[in-house]
């Protein structure tokens, strides 16, 4: 549909998959590739951070709201109608995600439009971000005599062969196309496959060796560019998988030509060579963090130094902001190094960081479910401490891992930490009762007091840890006011909350 569209309108193309979701920025990495001259016009911070972020530069810390305006000005830099093509948007990746729904919610008046193709029922950040801009068009199955043209690219079919492949295919083009391929290439039996998956299964097992290779590899590193392939597998394997329809090439980009055959590809791929290929990959790629995941994925066992390096490449995803990939990183160092490694408690406390960070609570909870069977110290102390801020459970339970973290903590930054959760907690009970005292002192009597409850993970932040507030049913409760006009003046009082968090900071 957007090759019809007017030439002079500036298209920028992305395929969102779902094997590239933990791949931070491989979206915004395909729109931006034909945008270097725009991005070198850019301020010169915003440049660096868009570059850092889509062509993967080992320049320290990615800040995304630094990327995200990099990409908003891009956009408002561009001359001329521009069309922004996303397919497949529920399995675009997070940080790309964030960086385009900033921009999307505020070019209301510039000439860019955005196209997005999505399964499933739910909207995605970009639409919701679009509001009340986005015009909904639910597709249905194609039509019989659409099929039938779209099979006209295939001269050998026979009629009876077309009508048999329209009915199978039910609508789903590529099911049609595929089948049509398959009949062309003489596999047609008496019976046609009854799912798509089985049909690409089948191509890729009769498809060259050299061409499969090729896409397997493009399989296993999402994102790679054609010139990190050919470094992998070779130019033959590269131009076999081209000529023979399973990738595709536009510029340095190589992709599938559809992301189920990336799918049917794994499938086919037996362990042994994967790790064979992870191997190929590792030197090819030209993203450290990314050479460090297809080497730590090359190895057949545990390995200590692979797992430093590894958990250094984690820590480094960590400080780019790419959240999913440290998790990644950070499980596959926690995976190579030893069951009796001096550094796996230490290693497995940072993966439940890595993962609190990432919105993943339950992995997080259940790296750090026996902080008492860690090495007692500090580390121990930063396990009951992150706890606090991810775990649901009632604050008397809180309020004991903080002090079982200050028990511990035995280095300056730790126990300022811990300090500092513990300020927090103090602060947020002090403005509870002065809420509760304005309520005494208004209502007559009449006490505004919130039930008991369980803290929420996440109400109240300090340092690495957050915690809530007491609930009031855990607190003895206050002795009963004057009724009537005798009680304190609620203004004393209110003016008395505002002075505490000064008070406390001071």
């Amino acid at each position: 549909m957007l090759a019809e569209r007017d030439v002079r309108e500036r298209q920028l193309r992305a395929a969102a998959f779902e094997g590239e979701a933990d791949l931070g920025y491989a979206a915004l990495a395909d729109l931006c590739e034909p945008l270097g001259r725009d991005i070198a016009r850019l301020p010169e911070g915003q440049r660096r951070a868009l570059d850092n972020a889509v062509r993967r530069r080992d320049e320290g810390e990615v800040d995304e709201r630094t990327v995200a305006a990099a990409v908003l000005a891009v956009l408002r830099s561009l001359t001329g109608p521009t069309v922004v093509a996303v397919d497949d948007v529920q399995w675009l990746d997070e940080p790309s995600a964030v960086a385009l729904g900033f921009a999307v919610r505020r070019l209301a008046d510039a000439q860019v439009r955005f196209l997005l193709t999505r399964r499933g029922p739910e909207p995605t950040r970009l639409e919701r971000g679009l509001r009340d801009r986005v015009t909904t068009v639910e597709l249905g199955p194609l039509p019989d005599d659409s099929t039938r043209r779209l099979l006209g690219r295939y001269d050998g079919l026979r009629p009876r062969q077309v009508r048999s492949v329209v009915e199978a295919a039910a609508g789903n083009p590529l099911f049609a196309l595929e089948l049509g391929r398959m009949i062309v290439d003489g596999g047609g039996g008496p019976s046609l496959p009854h799912e798509v998956g089985e049909l690409l299964l089948a191509r890729l097992s009769a498809a060259p060796p050299a061409a499969l290779t090729a896409l397997t590899a493009a399989a296993l590193s999402p994102g790679a560019h054609r010139s990190e392939l050919l470094a992998a597998v070779g130019a033959g394997a590269v131009d076999e998988a081209v000529a023979t329809d399973l990738l595709e090439v536009d510029g340095d980009l190589a992709r599938a030509t559809h992301p189920l055959l990336l799918t049917a590809a794994l499938d086919l791929a037996a362990p042994a060579r994967r790790r064979a290929l992870h191997g190929l990959l590792a030197p090819a790629v030209a993203d450290p963090l990314r050479s460090a995941r297809h080497r730590a994925l090359a190895a057949d066992g545990p390995d200590e130094e692979l797992a430093a390096r590894t958990h250094a490449a984690a820590e480094q995803a960590a400080a780019r902001l790419d959240r999913r990939l440290a998790c990644e990183l950070g499980e596959l160092a926690l995976l190579l190094t030893p069951p009796a490694g001096a550094e796996r408690p230490a290693r497995q406390v940072a993966l439940a960081h890595f993962h609190a960070a990432a919105g993943n609570n339950q992995r997080s909870l259940e790296l750090t479910a026996e902080p008492d069977r860690l090495p007692p110290g500090s580390l121990r102390a930063r396990a009951y401490l992150l706890r606090t801020d991810v775990e649901l459970v009632p604050f008397a339970t809180l309020v004991d891992h903080l002090d079982r973290a200050l028990a511990e903590a035995d280095d300056v930054e730790t126990r300022a930490r811990v300090l500092t959760q513990r300020a927090a907690y103090a602060l947020r009970g002090l403005i509870r009762d002065v809420e509760e005292a304005c309520g005494w002192a208004e209502g007559g009597g009449a006490a505004r007091r919130r039930p008991p409850g369980r803290a929420q993970p996440g109400a109240v932040r300090g340092g690495l840890g957050a915690g809530g507030a007491q609930p009031a049913g855990d607190r003895p409760p206050r002795p009963r006011g004057p009724p009537g006009g005798g009680g304190a003046d609620p203004r004393l009082l209110r003016r008395a909350g505002r002075r505490h968090p000064d008070d406390v900071a001071r």
